[in-house]
């Protein structure tokens, strides 16, 4: 068994590859749970809210344990009507609404991936750009929270840190203020959430009769025999370690 220090070790980002792939993994797995063979056949839409929910949590729960992550998704093309009702085609993940809503409050850039002619006609050179943002109209979808970057790099893990921190700079020179590391809040929990997900998660552990297990995690990060009714809120560090252990030590 790998400890979660262990793997921070390791690794700092994890890619999902792709998150559209992973949105019907999760559909099929609710499915299971509901014995049935599409979200759509339990009532009231309930399997979707619980599709949401696991989809959310397995990846915020990676949030919470420090890693980066990085979403890719295929591309497709959508239908649009303008202001005047003419159509447009744009292009889009093709990762669907519900998952799509989850992903993009999670993440700090979506960027579109494609390649550029910069060749001559004699020499002909392809290469691949990232892009930000569309300056040219809804051609198509690519957005940031970095309102100074650059509209494209190239795709290249240095000229993205570059483009990055450059768009800092650039937002602290005209906003005369200085750069934070304030967090993405939809990444924070707070201790309520957190105690509202350890009785979720008593639950998963008594019907798996991990019990033992899970209270010996407890006691090695509280440094003493802790319940989780027993929790300070001055302890919500210690409490996240633990229930993102419990979670991928033991479920």
């Amino acid at each position: 068994m790998v400890s979660q220090q262990g793997l921070h070790d390791k690794y700092e980002a994890i890619a999902i590859d792709t998150a559209d792939e992973a949105w019907e993994l999760c559909s099929k797995y609710i499915c299971g749970i509901n014995g049935v063979s599409s979200l759509r056949e339990v009532p009231w839409g309930a399997a979707y809210d619980q599709a949401k929910k696991e989809f959310a949590q397995t990846f915020r729960d990676l949030v919470y344990s420090g890693y980066g992550l990085i979403f890719i998704s295929h591309s497709t093309e959508k239908t649009y009507k303008d202001d005047k009702g003419k159509e447009y085609t744009k292009i889009v993940p093709a990762l669907q609404g519900r998952p799509f809503d989850i992903v993009n409050k999670m993440v700090d850039l979506i960027a579109y991936i494609r390649e550029i002619d910069i060749g001559t006609e004699e020499k002909p050179q392809r290469e691949r750009f990232m892009f930000f943002r569309d300056e040219v109209g809804d051609r198509f979808l690519a957005k940031s929270r970095y309102k100074y970057i650059a509209p494209y790099v190239k795709l290249d893990y240095h000229e993205l840190v570059d483009a990055i921190y450059n768009a800092i700079d650039a937002e602290v020179e005209a906003s005369g203020g200085q750069a934070s590391e304030e967090v993405n809040p939809y990444t924070t929990r707070t201790f309520d959430e957190m105690m509202d997900d350890a009785r979720m998660l008593w639950g998963e552990l008594v019907n798996k009769n991990l019990v033992e297990q899970a209270s010996d995690i407890l006691t090695r990060i509280f440094e003493k025999p802790t319940k989780f009714s027993e929790i300070l809120p001055e302890q919500a560090d210690k409490l996240a370690i633990a229930l993102n252990e419990i979670r991928s030590s033991l479920l």
